[in-house]
Formats: C-alpha cells, sequence, structure tokens
C-alpha cells in the first residue's frame, strides 16, 4: 500500500504531529496517512500491530523534536533504549523492510547521530531529514509534500477529490494574499491586494477584508484634501470682497466712505481729488483733509495687503494643529521593543515600530525586525479593538487604544484574524481591568491593563482534536504617556487546555515622544 505512516513522541512534537498529519490528509486523502497505533484490539500483541501498521506503508514520517533522542520514562531511563518503546519499535520495522524514512525536524532539532541511537535505529542518521518551521509552515512543508508526490509517484489527491482540490485551494490562497499563516505567533505580509499597507484595521479578517476595508477609508482622506485645496485657490480672488469689509472697522466711517470714492479717479487724476470736496457733506471733511489726504491714498494701497486671506488662514492651520490628539503618536516617533517566547523557535529579538503618518485616528506603522530583509508597513486605527498582524512577530493587539477612555472600556464583536487556514472563525471580547503599575527595562510606569480573550471551537481531525489551539489570551498594559503599550503577553492555549505558546512583548526605549 502507498501509504504514510506518521511516528512521533507525545511528549515531545504532537502538536507538529498533529499540524502536519491534517497537512498531509488534506493532501493524500485520509485513507493513505496514518498516525497512532491506539486501535490494537486486547490481548493482540503489539509488535506484530506495529509492524503490520507500518509494512503497510511505503514512507515512514519520524517527526523529531528537541527531545526525542533523550526523553525518559519514570524511572529515569532513555526510552529509546527499550526495546518495547513504541517509536523504537515504529522505526526498526521501517529501517527492517527497507521502507522509505523520512526524519522531519521540527523546533529546531537536530538529525541524532548513530552513535547515541540504539544499534537496530542506527540506520535513521543516514536518512536525509528535512527540517519544519512553524514560521514557514506552508513553505517548509509544501517541500516534504513535493518529496512524498516523486517518492509516491503520486500527482492527484489520492482519491480525496475534496480534500485534495482544498489543499490546493488554501495553497492558491497563500500566494494571492499572502496569508500563510504558518503559527498564531508568526504570519506571513499580507499579500499582494491593493493596499498591502492596510493589513488590518479594527482587526480586520483576511486580505480580502482588508482591502475593503482600506478603499472604504482611502476615499474619504482622498475626498478631505481636494476641497482644502479648492479652499485655498478660492480664498485669494476673494481679497476685494474684504476689503471693503476691513475697512470700515480699520478706519471712522467718514474717511471710509471718501477712501472708496477716490480710488477708482485716482486713475484718471490725482488733482480731482479735492474737486469732490465740492459735494455737501465732503466739504467740511475735506478741508481738514488736505494733510490727511496722502494717508487715504496710503491707505487704498495697504488695504490689499492687510486683506490677503493668507492670514486668515493661518489661523485655520494653526486651530487645526491644535486639534491633533496629543495621545496619539507623531510620524518619526518609534519604540523598540524585546521579543521573547517560550521556545527555541519562538522570536526572541529586539524590533523597532517606526511611526509614518498619522491621519484621521488612523496610524500607519513601519516595523524593522533583524529577522526580516527589509522593513514592513501595517496600519491601524486608534482607540478601537482589533488586530495588527506582523510577520515574524504574529498578532499585535490594537496597539493604540490608550488614544481613548479606557478606564471601563470593553471590546466585543470587532474581527479576529484567522491564526492558520486550518483555524478559523475566531471570535474575540476584550475590557479594561483596571490601572496597575508596570516595570519594563525603558523604565516603570503607571498603565491601564487590559485584558483579551480570543476563542473558537475545536473542529481538527482525531489526532489534532485536543492539540489544536482554541484559545489566545492577551494581556496589555497601556501607558498613556509612551502613547503605545509598554507591556503585553500572548498565550496560545489548546484544547486540552495545554499552553502552546507563550510570547512576552516589552519596552526597552522609545525615541521621539
Amino acid at each position: 500500500m502507498d501509504g504514510i505512516f506518521i511516528s512521533y513522541r507525545r511528549d515531545d512534537a504532537s502538536g507538529y504531529a498533529g499540524r502536519l498529519y491534517d497537512r498531509l490528509v488534506a493532501q493524500f486523502g485520509a485513507h493513505r496517512v496514518f498516525m497512532d497505533v491506539e486501535g490494537i484490539e486486547l490481548g493482540a500483541d503489539f509488535v506484530t500491530a506495529i509492524e503490520k501498521a507500518v509494512g503497510s506503508c511505503r514512507v515512514l514520517i519520524v517527526v523529531i523534536g528537541d527531545e526525542w533522542l533523550d526523553i525518559r520514562d519514570g524511572q529515569g531511563r532513555r526510552r529509546l533504549d527499550d526495546p518495547h518503546d513504541f517509536i523504537r519499535l515504529e522505526v526498526a520495522a521501517a529501517l527492517s523492510r527497507d521502507i522509505r524514512v523520512v526524519p522531519v525536524l521540527v523546533d529546531g532539532a537536530q538529525m541524532p547521530r548513530a552513535e547515541d541511537l540504539p544499534e537496530a535505529l542506527q540506520g535513521l542518521a543516514r536518512r536525509q531529514a528535512v527540517a519544519v518551521h512553524h514560521n514557514q509552515w506552508e513553505g517548509s512543508t509544501a517541500k516534504l509534500i513535493q518529496a512524498l508526490q516523486r517518492l509516491l509517484g503520486d500527482g492527484h489527491d489520492g482519491g480525496q477529490g475534496g480534500q485534495g482540490t482544498g489543499a490546493r485551494w488554501a495553497a492558491a490562497l497563500g500566494a494571492v494574499s499572502a496569508l500563510a499563516l504558518g503559527g498564531w505567533w508568526v504570519l506571513g505580509g499580507r499579500g499582494p491586494e491593493p493596499a498591502p499597507p492596510d493589513t488590518l484595521v479594527a482587526g480586520a479578517p483576511p486580505a480580502a477584508t482588508v482591502a475593503a476595508g482600506a478603499d472604504a477609508r482611502t476615499p474619504p482622506a482622498t475626498a478631505a484634501r481636494p476641497p482644502a485645496a479648492p479652499a485655498a485657490v478660492s480664498t485669494p480672488p476673494s481679497p476685494p470682497p474684504p476689503a471693503p469689509v476691513s475697512t470700515p472697522p480699520a478706519a471712522p466711517t467718514a474717511p471710509a466712505a471718501t477712501v472708496p470714492a477716490p480710488p477708482p479717479r485716482p486713475a484718471p487724476a490725482p488733482a480731482p481729488t479735492p474737486t469732490p470736496a465740492t459735494a455737501p457733506a465732503p466739504t467740511p471733511a475735506t478741508a481738514p483733509a488736505p494733510a490727511p489726504a496722502p494717508a487715504p491714498a496710503r491707505s487704498p494701497a495697504a488695504t490689499p495687503a492687510a486683506a490677503p486671506t493668507p492670514r486668515a488662514e493661518t489661523p485655520a492651520v494653526a486651530a487645526t494643529t491644535a486639534a491633533v490628539d496629543s495621545r496619539l503618536p507623531r510620524p518619526g516617533q518609534s519604540w523598540t521593543y524585546r521579543v521573547r517566547g517560550k521556545w527555541p523557535t519562538s522570536p526572541n529579538r529586539e524590533v523597532v515600530i517606526t511611526t509614518s503618518a498619522v491621519r484621521d485616528g488612523v496610524v500607519d506603522d513601519r516595523l524593522s525586525d533583524p529577522a526580516a530583509a527589509e522593513p514592513v508597513q501595517r496600519r491601524s486605527r486608534a482607540g478601537q479593538g482589533g488586530f495588527v498582524v506582523w510577520p515574524g512577530l504574529g498578532m499585535e493587539f490594537s496597539p493604540y487604544l490608550a488614544s481613548t477612555e479606557l478606564l471601563g472600556w470593553r471590546g466585543r464583536g470587532f474581527s479576529t484574524p484567522d491564526i492558520d487556514p486550518q483555524w478559523t472563525q475566531w471570535h474575540s471580547q476584550a475590557q479594561a481591568i483596571g490601572h496597575e503599575a508596570v516595570t519594563v527595562p525603558a523604565g516603570r510606569f503607571d498603565a491601564v491593563k487590559v485584558e483579551v480573550w480570543s476563542s473558537r471551537t475545536a473542529n481538527g481531525g482525531v489526532a489534532s482534536i485536543n492539540i489544536e489551539p482554541v484559545r489566545v489570551h492577551y494581556l496589555v498594559w497601556y501607558a498613556p504617556e509612551v502613547q503605545r503599550y509598554v507591556r503585553m503577553q500572548r498565550r496560545v492555549i489548546s484544547a486540552a487546555g495545554q499552553e502552546i505558546e507563550r510570547d512576552l512583548f516589552e519596552l526597552v526605549a522609545r525615541r521621539g515622544g
């Protein structure tokens, strides 16, 4: 039979084995992928049962984690040294039957050396291995699948048309939207949609929705600018009307009445200016005004200079600047975070997030990550619950929530991105749970603590129903003076209640605040 048998140790890499099982089932069909020899009947010889199960497959995949080689039993003995150890029996059976054995290294595990293995397993050390990384899950497992297809001489979906098609559809979707979310803590760039920087605003779901959200916001921004430009263009032509309005308050009414009359007449001849003094009412005013006459002549010339609307516009701009929320960041402001995880393959480095632009409560940020070749852009909306997805770091909860009134804040019903194409339909809720002093490398801050729960219903197969992620728990400490959070803890919990991942983000330094 051209099946695939997955050998793994529960205490070492059960999470990876479950994900790999689902991935292979989607490609080759459930009837061709085997995992766990748990259906051994009572009274049956389990050695014979294992040899039969392994012998029915053409490929044995050995999932090797960082504890696979040296994990011990309750008496402190290495399990691989036990002749009745299931893993030893599975691998030995495949090697003795000349079944293709493929070591799959996870969690940064190294290939075991022959001298570290029991004699029956030493042939494993000569097998070419493939490394699978959670932060490049789709890419690294795709290489494995291609190799298996060549080994099995298989280009079809193993009789599971729907499942095989589904796997190819998921790969196509990942190529189009770059949502190869290899893990909940590491997600790829948001794909080649029209607005890649608009990763998530208020936690929009996958790329299509994000693009829609970006389009919805872009018109207001572009619409806001055109009116401003016409307004500035239309105001300069309007100095003449304001001139008469400004002159009355600038001078007494009599000169004001006299001033409008001279401007048209000085063009024909400046001398006739006294002639209008023969008019009944102006005559007395003109007599004392011979000396002031030059002053009126200056005032019309000054009127156009005093009337220009640019002076009226300048205060308007100043008013707009003053209206900017001081709780929001400014372009060029940056924060350095130290990111740590519980596993060797978890993010463990310092990253810098810099604000590129701020407009209408929408903040554009740029992430500089030593693990990434180039900086990436993301966009978030201040004051609202939601998620921003950073490649290599995972989901960040509403970084600028402190721009709103946090005490008593409660958020429900905002969209939550899918952690992985296999684990979907998340829903989240959050609430502020009070003030708390928190100390991070950047100092001690009086912060508002916010708790977030993202949850879903387990829907995996038998192999992954207990190990698939069903809850993500966030604790976020916002310090208004920093204009961002100073600490964020993120935990991923499986259906069996085990902690799959725990990440910690702490502020190390800030610039421009």
